[in-house]
């Protein structure tokens, strides 16, 4: 195959070399012609996601194949151009694994992979840095409403972590034995409460649905 152009990727504390796939695709059809072809094929293409397969295949003998998923919106291309950028990606990996180019694992990934691989490993860590701020902050609040017997207090704490069971599970991780023994009391009781309040208004629907039922019974019988 043709010697391919390469470019560092600083990854870690450590530089490496990695091909474009433009490259990779030159290199390809210098060497095989008219005899290679690259067919890509749609796996999955909803509103989420995107996942394409290509075939890197010689003289109708298939030699590789590379697969790739990208998630629309996910970076600054995924938002305008996923489906491009998955097939590029997945067409890159074929021609790595039909030629042989870059034997060593770690360096299959294409260019434009290693550089999404980055930005959403660093979007991870930001959220969970994100994550741990905030489940410090709320359990501060917390533990602190519970240690003053604060109801609103402890309400607004249980808002912020309503629908996030990971922040709630963290949250409920840091309490102590004696404040988890007071949440099950307050819930508890906040149970019985809620039960009473719905007896009560059940009965009062009854109360007015006579009621209504007798005025219409007396209004037919006039």
């Amino acid at each position: 195959m043709a010697e391919m152009k390469t470019i560092e990727i600083q990854h870690g504390s450590s530089k490496k070399s990695y091909a474009e796939v433009g490259e990779r695709v030159k290199a390809f059809r210098e060497k095989y012609g008219d005899s290679g072809q690259l067919i890509t094929s749609i796996i999955t293409n909803d509103s989420e996601k995107i996942v394409t397969q290509t075939q890197a295949i010689v003289n109708g003998i298939c030699l590789g194949t590379g697969l790739a998923e990208e998630i629309r919106g996910s970076t600054q291309v995924n938002k305008s151009s996923a489906l491009e950028n998955c097939e590029t990606s997945s067409m890159g990996r074929a021609i790595s694994f039909a030629t042989g180019f870059m034997s060593d694992g770690s360096k299959i990934a294409s260019t434009d992979e290693i550089q999404n691989a980055i930005v959403q490993q660093s979007q991870v860590d930001a959220h969970l840095k994100t994550m741990n701020t905030l489940v410090v902050y709320v359990s501060t609040a917390f533990k602190e409403a519970i240690g003053q017997e604060d109801e609103q207090g402890i309400e607004e704490c249980r808002a912020d972590m309503h629908g996030n069971n990971h922040l709630r599970a963290a949250v409920n991780k840091l309490l102590n034995a004696e404040e988890e023994e007071y949440m099950r009391d307050y819930m508890a009781k906040k149970n019985e409460s809620r039960k009473v309040k719905a007896e009560e208004k059940a009965e009062m629907n009854q109360v007015y649905a006579k009621a209504h039922a007798e005025k219409t019974k007396n209004t037919e019988a006039k």
